[in-house]
This record gives C-alpha cells, sequence and structure tokens, in this order.
C-alpha cells in the first residue's frame, strides 16, 4: 500500500486535479481520518481542513480556464444544475476523498487476492485477452462503494 498503492494513484489523481504533488502525504493524511478514523472529533477535523482548503482552491478557480478536474467543478457553479456553493463543494469533496482512497484500496484488494490465487496470475499471463474482462469483474467482486436504499412503500 505505502510503496506503491498509495503513490501511483494518487499521484495521477493530484495530477488530474491539478494539486500539487508535494502535498501527497498531507492529503493522504486527511482523506484517511475522513475514511478510516474511528473518533469523530479526528473525522470532523479533517473534514473541515478538506472542505476549507476545497472551498478556497474553487473561489480561485472559479472563471479560471484550466482543464482540470476541479477548475470544471468550480465552473458548475454558474450551471443551474448546482443549486448552492455547497453543492459544488460537497461534490468537490467526494472527488478529494474518493481520488485518495478508492484506487489504491482497490488495487490492495485485487492484488491481495492474486498473491492468494497464483493459478489466477498465471491465466492472466496466459491469456492477456481476458485481463479487460477480468478488471470488470475484480472491480465488481471488490466494490468498494455501497449505496443503500430504504424503500418506504411497494415498488417494483
Amino acid at each position: 500500500m505505502r510503496e506503491f498503492a498509495r503513490v501511483m494513484p494518487i499521484t495521477m489523481f493530484l495530477k488530474i486535479v491539478n494539486l500539487p504533488l508535494d502535498r501527497r502525504e498531507e492529503f493522504v493524511e486527511w482523506g484517511l481520518a475522513i475514511m478510516s478514523s474511528y473518533e469523530p472529533e479526528a473525522r470532523m477535523a479533517a473534514q473541515v481542513r478538506v472542505r476549507t482548503y476545497l472551498k478556497q482552491l474553487l473561489d480561485e478557480r472559479e472563471g479560471g480556464d484550466g482543464d482540470d478536474l476541479l477548475t470544471r467543478v468550480a465552473g458548475w457553479r454558474r450551471s443551474p444544475r448546482f443549486q448552492s456553493d455547497e453543492e459544488t463543494l460537497s461534490m468537490a469533496s467526494l472527488l478529494f476523498v474518493g481520488g485518495l482512497d478508492t484506487v489504491a484500496s482497490e488495487l490492495s484488494y485485487i492484488t491481495h487476492y492474486l498473491a492468494q490465487h497464483p493459478e489466477q496470475q498465471a491465466r492472466l499471463r496466459e491469456q492477456p485477452e481476458i485481463i479487460p474482462k477480468a478488471a470488470e469483474e475484480f472491480l465488481r467482486r471488490f466494490a468498494l462503494s455501497n449505496t443503500d436504499r430504504l424503500i418506504t412503500r411497494d415498488f417494483e
């Protein structure tokens, strides 16, 4: 995790959103505190840090001509689809935390599985044409996002 999964995908994410690479470790700490802390105070403090940082960033990038993802989110403030700055800030926060954790965690689960199933490793090496389907299956099998729905009435 420390040497690969929390380096390569997070570096790519930071480039996509045009955030400073030299703050990677700090950003990862914030994301881990939000996603993994059992202490509500630590989780809340990290959320405040992230939202404060992103609010300032969105303010700076609004109306900018950058082609990075957070500049685009800042531009959404002018869209009638989004009802408030709070909504775009929440979207930016979701992107930030997801970008710092999701791919790294997913890679960890897949790598762990392959380490325990060398026959599957061999199959992927011998049949590289199945890699795209295997990748889809890994994403399904080790899905990180769960959305719950509560049905309050009969529904078809």
